[in-house]
């Protein structure tokens, strides 16, 4: 049986891709810190800090961890697509699981705004992003979670991954040649803006070279569409977290979504000298938690990481080649495969949304390093008043405890790596 690598399951939470600090002989004041754990599948954090020179009410803390947690729950309910959920009167609250169930039964769904403005983000990221990151990728994602926990139950990789079962392989290729194309995606919803209502619409079936028909039509198809908020329904929340504590007044610290994003609240006071520094995470280690590299932002800004960093939903092992193979939540949808290209890929904005880096991020670590810089190349150019910069991690296929840094910026000088041995180049 091959090798199985895998993280304990309690050490999850230990493993979030960034911390930041700010110097406490700066501005004096005290951090807290609101968590919740049970909604995005991650751990949605708020840091929020009190500075000394103002006054808080006694119930300050309270109040805030309220509001928090129960915005966090109710955009959970609108992205979740795994189960259903009631409001207060027993009406059924319309998400992404009640679209996916409609889907070809030409029901209009009245959305929430929250849920009716992802659907459309869904769509623009998809077409933006040139498929790379798929909007209605869930059956794809689906198999490979199927997969994941299969091989974690049994320890046995031969019996259920594509890398040796060829059964798998032919469904994994089939989900992936059936996917949504970037040309067809205008077509899969109808949108009314006046009502927020949606219908999700079939797509026709296909038929491959050898005669093969992917039935896309059906709604019981193992082929057909389906849509997963993962890599930009978090991302989307930040962004409506973030506006959400704006409005009400609390406007210092940061947002997380588990590993995915990362975003100021608004500009800080905790720091005079207007910069924060922030450490990120080296995707080496799972009991341990220790930096890869640290840089200096001195601007508001949004953060987004995709990468191959272990989780309870995740193993590596080593093919016959002798290269790693990492098994984990990203999944290209042209080749239905895990994405090997990257350890992890962060994307740094001043004005790009978190909802639009998560999907960028995503993609990007389903390119190769040229095609991940050609493609910001673009992107830049047809979006000239936005800013993107990227840092890749990497490490050599048959190497895994070789670290190779790629940024396409310097961060005024700031950017420093924190492991030994491992290159740091700046790329263009």
């Amino acid at each position: 049986m091959k090798k199985l690598n895998k993280l304990n399951l309690a050490l999850i939470s230990s493993c979030m891709l960034f911390s930041c600090a700010s110097n406490p002989s700066i501005v004096e004041g005290e951090w807290i810190t609101l968590s919740e754990t049970n909604y995005f599948n991650t751990v949605m954090t708020l840091k929020y800090f009190k500075n000394n020179r103002k006054h808080y009410s006694d119930d300050f803390d309270s109040k805030l961890g309220q509001l928090y947690s129960s915005k966090v729950e109710e955009l959970h309910k609108y992205f979740d697509r795994h189960n259903e959920y009631k409001d207060l009167n027993g009406n059924r609250i319309v998400s992404c699981k009640t679209i996916n169930e409609s889907y070809g039964t030409g029901e209009e769904l009245y959305c929430s705004n929250e849920l009716y403005q992802l659907l459309k983000l869904g769509v623009e990221a998809t077409k933006i992003t040139n498929g790379y990151f798929n909007f209605l990728s869930g059956k794809l994602v689906t198999f490979w979670q199927d997969t994941i926990e299969a091989v974690l139950y049994t320890y046995n990789i031969e019996a259920y991954d594509p890398c040796y079962n060829t059964n798998q392989k032919a469904i994994m290729e089939n989900l992936a040649k059936s996917m949504i194309k970037v040309d067809e995606i205008d077509s899969i919803f109808t949108f009314n803006d006046t009502k927020k209502s949606v219908i999700f619409n079939s797509l026709p079936d296909l038929t491959l070279e050898d005669g093969t028909v992917l039935e896309r039509s059906k709604k019981s198809s193992p082929y057909r569409p389906e849509i997963t908020s993962g890599g930009i329904g978090k991302g989307y929340a930040t962004d409506l977290l973030k506006k959400y504590l704006n409005d009400k007044g609390y406007k210092e610290g940061w947002l997380s979504s588990g590993s995915s994003s990362l975003t100021l609240i608004s500009k800080p006071s905790f720091s005079d000298t207007g910069k924060q520094h922030l450490t990120f995470a080296d995707p080496r280690y799972t009991y341990l938690r220790k930096a890869a590299f640290s840089l200096d932002l001195f601007d508001e800004c949004n953060i987004s990481t995709s990468g191959t960093y272990s989780s309870d939903m995740s193993y590596h092992f080593k093919n016959e080649d002798g290269n790693n193979i990492y098994r984990h939540h990203i999944v290209n949808p042209y080749s239905g495969e895990n994405s090997q290209f990257h350890r992890s890929v962060t994307i740094i904005s001043k004005t790009f949304t978190s909802a639009m880096l998560d999907a960028i991020s995503t993609a990007m670590i389903n390119m190769s390093l040229e095609d991940a810089l050609a493609y910001r190349k673009k992107l830049l150019k047809d979006n000239p008043n936005n800013d993107l910069e990227i840092i890749f991690i990497d490490s050599p296929q048959d190497n895994d405890q070789i670290l190779n840094v790629s940024s396409t910026s310097t961060f005024n000088n700031t950017l420093t790596i924190s492991f030994e041995g491992g290159t740091l180049a700046y790329v263009e």
